[in-house]
């Protein structure tokens, strides 16, 4: 290693001090008359050896350094070769011996310690042995004979004093290092405190990039600095200033044109994370640097044009993630950043960038709060703890008429109505009793609803939100809210209440009932209060709950289709049933209110069903009833002809041949005449009788009669029309026996049932009228033992549309219509008649009828 105790002044002093030692000791010798030409020529060579190398030195033609080791070289051959010369020709005397003896032990190893140690070394070396070479010559004189230890011990003291100085001299070049590292590093402080001072200034809409890169680039030498900005979008880092000598960038120019200068360097994820992991590379390469964006060939050609060499990348990190690149490129030969300049400058730019970040954000964010709060219609405010207003925003003029200086200026107490100032004051009471509550949140709000006044005295309704501002110990400082007019929606809140109560009248005056569903089929509410007397369990007892849980499973799906149909279409409609004591009929109509509710009406129709159902009964009835009439009116046209057709003919006989015919001939046809007209007169009178109780002009008119008494009175009136056939009518009736009943109709049922049982039975027949009283009804019993008649014929007779008739035994006609009109009246006794025959065997017509008191 390269000593460096001297300076280069001391180093030419010493040099000059060798010369003038050498050169007078030379020509000492060669003045001196014992010396031989030998001695004298080789002293001649060392002098102008030792003046050329002076001369040189002072030329500038070699160092000092290298002159100083060719005069110290040349002197140890030259006192070798006299030492030589001297013993081998016996030219020694004490003077040359004792020259040499300073020369080799003090000025050669002095010299070669300024040389080196190597040096030092090999000039000690070659001296020890050459001396101990000659102190053991036998021709050698007092001085040679002790040279070696003289050598010895000189050689022990000066590497003593030389190992003293190389401590010292360590000492110096660490002292000399550290100074120099202190330095350097109180440059780079100094560097930093000042960029720190110039960014602090920069404002945020500054580019202070590239004027920091020419600050950092101007502090270290760097032949070139470049900044360059990571886009996420791109995922590459675009290049946005630059700074590096005119000759750098010509050669970047010359290889790569100008687009070399805005290079994109794409950045892999891989990258990404090897560039944040590491925050400072050291490369090589303007390939490895670009990540392959400019070629090997180019990177090469442009390091040997420019002579970089060492390219350091600074990753700068604002919040964590990647905001660029800083890039610094020195040649071999340049002193070098160190790592604690790189990181504090990158550190540095971080943190600028950061809050230049910050204070464009917070600037954006003071425009938009300002942009808001000046056009908002709320009104944004700060008051002190006493509730006196600090800030108030423009706004305050659209609510109040005011200005925001004016409104700042007027106490609270002239700004809210009385009742408003005490909700006020409770509110804030409040609000301070809970800060002492050390559990209390703190980021707590309290919405307030008062009157205010405005500028021309009249009061409007606000809503104010309320919060603390704190301190930064989070100590309550005063108040901050917004206000909102909300007059209209106090205005409209009133109207909704007014139109509710309207409403709720309304709907409590409605008959039906209403229910409100959500669309899962739950009860949301039940409006009508009045009206819970109408349902068979009470509202809070089904509200909340689903239809599934309240209703049969039947009626729920009906209900829920109904909901879903509702919620598609709007509107819906649809029936059901509900068993409460009765089967009750529901008409329920159905009403969206949003898209997941909906209203139910329901309204009671039992009534209407059974007024449907009677009147579909009736209307089946009447049709019923015309089809009768039609189908009787067939008949009787058809019974009525035959009778008019014998009363015209035998009339028409009788008229034109009455004077032909005897008496006995015209007898005969009156006879049939009068018969025939007879029959048809019984004929229309039943009609005529069941015509009056079909449409109800037969009154009903029930009282005590005595039975058999009217059964008396009917066989003596059938006895006669018996007697043509010898049959024989007979009754057990029991005697008084009471009944309640209508005397007419019961005479007419008994009459007609005689008169069929006549009708019916054969010459010499038995009639026979009897009564059964089985608990609170009599059984009338008219029976014969005629020809009686088929199941067949026993199921027409009761019908009205076709009444049934049939010839009797004496070829007897009827109409059919007297056991019609026997139902009729028995039934209006609220009873019924039936008949119980087997063909050849006889009838028996029974009628049942029940005790009335």
């Amino acid at each position: 290693m390269r000593q460096n105790v001297f300076s280069l002044n001391d180093r030419k002093k010493i040099l000059y001090v060798l010369f003038l030692f050498s050169v007078l000791g030379n020509i000492i010798d060669i003045v001196n008359d014992s010396n031989s030409w030998i001695t004298i020529s080789f002293n001649t060579l060392f002098i102008s050896l030792a003046v050329a190398a002076l001369i040189l030195n002072f030329r500038s033609k070699i160092s000092t350094t290298k002159s100083f080791a060719l005069i110290v070289y040349a002197l140890l051959l030259n006192i070798l070769v006299s030492w030589a010369i001297s013993i081998v020709a016996g030219e020694s005397d004490d003077l040359s011996s004792l020259r040499s003896i300073v020369i080799t032990c003090i000025l050669l190893p002095i010299s070669g310690f300024l040389l080196g140690k190597k040096h030092s070394i090999a000039i000690g070396s070659v001296i020890i042995l050459f001396a101990a070479a000659t102190a053991l010559l036998p021709t050698s004189n007092y001085l040679h004979k002790n040279l070696f230890f003289l050598v010895i011990l000189i050689t022990g003291y000066t590497y003593g004093i030389y190992t003293i100085i190389s401590i010292l001299e360590k000492g110096f070049k660490n002292e000399r290092r550290l100074l120099t590292e202190l330095e350097s590093r109180n440059k780079d402080i100094i560097f930093i405190n000042k960029l720190s001072f110039k960014l602090a200034n920069f404002a945020p809409s500054n580019n202070f990039t590239a004027i920091t890169l020419r600050d950092i680039k101007s502090h270290t030498g760097a032949k070139l600095a470049v900044f360059c900005e990571y886009s996420e979008s791109q995922q590459a880092l675009l290049v946005k200033a630059f700074e590096g000598e005119g000759a750098v960038l010509k050669s970047a120019i010359k290889i790569g044109g100008k687009k070399i200068l805005s290079t994109v360097s794409p950045v892999s994820p891989e990258n990404y994370r090897r560039i944040t992991s590491k925050k400072i590379e050291k490369l090589n390469s303007f390939t490895e640097l670009t990540f392959g964006a400019i070629p090997e060939p180019a990177s090469l050609m442009l390091k040997q044009l420019t002579g970089i060499s060492n390219i350091y990348v600074l990753a700068i990190m604002v919040s964590g993630k990647l905001y660029g690149t800083a890039m610094l490129a020195f040649s071999r030969r340049q002193e070098q950043p160190t790592p604690e300049l790189l990181k504090s400058y990158s550190h540095l730019i971080a943190l600028t960038l950061r809050r230049s970040i910050a204070e464009k954000a917070l600037v954006a964010s003071e425009n938009q709060l300002r942009r808001i709060t000046d056009n908002i219609s709320d009104v944004v405010f700060t008051t002190d703890l006493h509730f006196n207003t600090q800030y108030i925003s423009p706004s305050i003029f659209k609510l109040t008429g005011e200005s925001p200086e004016d409104y700042t200026l007027k106490k609270v107490i002239g700004k809210h109505p009385i009742d408003s100032l005490r909700l006020i004051k409770s509110a804030l009471s409040e609000e301070m009793e809970k800060e002492n509550n050390p559990t209390a949140n703190k980021n707590r709000t309290r919405m307030l609803e008062v009157e205010l006044y405005k500028k021309d005295g009249t009061k409007i309704d606000v809503s104010t939100h309320l919060s603390f501002i704190r301190n930064n110990e989070g100590k309550h400082i005063g108040f901050q809210g917004i206000t909102r007019n909300i007059t209209e929606r106090k205005n409209a809140e009133a109207a909704l209440l007014e139109s509710r109560k309207k409403l709720n009248t309304v709907v409590e005056t409605i008959p039906d009932l209403l229910f409100h569903f959500d669309r899962y089929g739950r009860f949301v509410n039940f409006y009508q209060t009045s009206k819970t007397h109408q349902l068979f369990i009470k509202p809070n007892e089904f509200i909340g709950k689903s239809i599934y849980n309240v209703f049969e499973k039947p009626l729920a799906d009906k209900i829920q289709k109904a909901i879903n149909r509702t919620l598609h279409k709007n509107s819906y409609e649809f029936e059901y049933e509900f068993f409460q004591d009765e089967v009750k009929h529901f008409h329920a109509r159905c009403a969206q209110l949003n898209e997941n509710e909906i209203i139910i009406i329901s309204s009671d129709i039992s009534k209407i069903k059974k007024s449907e159902i009677q009147l579909k009964q009736n209307s089946k009835e009447l049709k019923q009833l015309n089809a009768d009439k039609d189908r009787f009116m067939q008949i009787l046209a058809h019974d009525l002809k035959n009778p008019f057709n014998v009363l015209m003919g035998f009339s028409d006989l009788l008229l034109r041949n009455y004077k032909n015919y005897d008496d006995n001939l015209v007898g005969y046809y009156l006879e049939i005449i009068k018969n025939t007209s007879e029959r048809t007169y019984t004929m229309l009178e039943e009609l005529l009788t069941w015509s009056k109780a079909q449409s109800g002009k037969i009154p009903f008119e029930p009282s005590q009669i005595n039975l058999t008494e009217l059964v008396n009175s009917l066989h003596s009136e059938a006895a006669t029309i018996a007697q043509r056939k010898n049959i024989a009518i007979t009754h057990n009736i029991p005697n008084n026996l009471q009944i309640v009943a209508d005397s007419n109709m019961i005479k007419t049922v008994i009459r007609n049932l005689i008169s069929n049982a006549i009708k019916f039975s054969r010459q010499d027949g038995q009639i026979k009228i009897g009564t059964h009283i089985n608990s609170n009804r009599i059984t009338i019993e008219v029976a014969d033992n005629g020809i009686g008649m088929s199941q067949a014929d026993q199921e027409r007779l009761w019908n009205n549309s076709n009444p049934h008739t049939t010839a009797g035994t004496n070829n007897e006609k009827g109409t059919g219509l007297g056991l019609l009109l026997c139902k009729d009246f028995v039934e209006k006794h609220g009873g019924k008649i039936w008949v119980e025959s087997e063909v050849g065997l006889g009838s028996v017509f029974k009628i049942q009828l029940p005790l009335l008191n």
